[in-house]
């Protein structure tokens, strides 16, 4: 696909409608982020949402059909939310199943580093320090070269 990226490390995968991942993460300063993420799914029912403390900042959103594969990922953009300096829980809510989760990212005209969910560079989602990580409805997966781990890196039969 002409706009398609490779998964960057591991990805989340193997998600059910109801699931949710939570991060704890460090706003450096007032600002409006916008919110993209990597993601690969060959369905057009695959969904995401995004909320911060709670709130929803996006709507449900559904996620094109990226590819008849798996291994193929595309960026798309999901909104955008005015955030404050200090901590927040940002949330990622699957509403639709079936969509692979390679990077959240948050980014401002003002900060060139944005702030970084589940990867976005050679740091996967599991040797990243990340204070508050859960997860909700049934198991989620990580996948990497075919392979499925749980989310601590245990290998998955």
């Amino acid at each position: 696909t002409e706009n398609s990226k490779d998964c960057e490390g591991y990805a989340v995968g193997y998600t059910q409608a109801g699931e949710w991942m939570e991060y704890t993460v460090l706003v450096k300063s007032d600002d409006e982020y916008t919110i993209k993420a990597n993601v690969a799914t060959p369905f057009e029912t695959s969904g995401i949402q995004i909320y911060v403390d709670d709130t929803a900042v996006t709507e449900e959103m559904t996620i094109p059909q990226i590819d008849t594969a798996w291994n193929v990922y595309k960026e798309i953009e999901l909104g955008n939310v005015a955030l404050e300096s200090g901590e927040h829980v940002l949330k990622i809510l699957v509403t639709g199943s079936y969509v692979n989760i390679d990077w959240l990212y948050l980014s401002s005209s003002n900060d060139k580093d944005g702030l970084k969910s589940v990867s976005k560079s050679s740091e996967s989602v599991l040797k990243k320090k990340i204070q508050t990580l859960r997860v909700g409805g049934k198991t989620l997966f990580v996948n990497q070269n075919g392979k499925k781990f749980d989310l601590l890196g245990v290998q998955i039969q």
